[in-house]
């Protein structure tokens, strides 16, 4: 944990994660009262790298994206506070998070043994809060006057979200590799997450047909580009 100025960074919650993975970090801004600021920062992989390297790869369609959890039993927002010359100061914070589950239809590429199968339940986690977050009010707030646009039920405003570029319902490819989540109070936790920044990770077939990346401007010219470098895998 470290701090500069105003700021708490937590780059402890994705260990392993390297270059290969994408690296990323959360961190937090005191704000007025007992309001935090949090900002997800990737470092991404690119699209061909992810292709070559992936562990696991897969098509299919999003079934679920869960609300923003926080790292500790019960998903709430925590933050352990100190207080020095200016007062209260937040040291450390929670690390936002979010599930998103995919109906597998197939597995391209698969390192982990992945044992879901066509039809089979994966279920990634991605760190950082959900893109339609719905906005909240000020938790020290009675009537709610001094709200925040754009903060959660908790008072937490996202700088940034980063999410996969996909709605419940739609195609995808996804290119997963394992990391570890920090849990606080707890060991940490052994998790599936996207290989580098969500949205250019767990791919929709609308976003890939309308020719965003250059090196795959379809979802089947991707999906065929991984089966020709990786070859199909088994169905598990």
């Amino acid at each position: 944990m470290n701090k500069k100025g105003p700021f708490a960074v937590n780059e402890k919650f994705l260990v392993g994660a390297g270059v290969v993975c994408g690296a990323a970090i959360v961190a937090f801004a005191q704000l007025s009262g007992h309001r935090v600021a949090s900002d997800v920062s990737y470092n991404d992989v690119p699209l061909m790298s992810k292709v070559a390297k992936a562990p696991l790869i897969v098509t299919g369609t999003v079934l679920d994206i869960s609300p923003t959890r926080w790292n500790q039993d019960d998903g709430a927002f925590w933050e352990d506070t100190a207080v020095d010359a200016l007062g209260v100061q937040t040291v450390d914070s929670g690390v936002p998070y979010h599930t998103v589950t995919i109906r597998v239809d197939e597995t391209l590429a698969d390192s982990l043994g992945f044992t879901a199968g066509s039809g089979g339940k994966l279920t990634l986690t991605v760190v950082g809060m959900r893109e339609d977050q719905v906005a909240g009010r000020h938790p020290d707030s009675a009537d709610g006057a001094d709200g925040v646009d754009g903060a959660d039920g908790t008072g937490v405003l996202a700088l940034a979200s980063d999410s996969v570029s996909a709605n419940v319902g739609e195609r995808v490819i996804a290119f997963v590799h394992p990391g570890q989540l920090a849990w606080r109070g707890g060991p940490m936790r052994s998790i599936l997450a996207p290989m580098g920044s969500p949205g250019t990770t767990v791919l929709s077939e609308a976003v890939l047909d309308s020719g965003a990346f250059v090196e795959a401007p379809t979802f089947g010219a991707l999906v065929a580009k991984v089966e020709a470098g990786r070859g199909a895998a088994e169905d598990r």
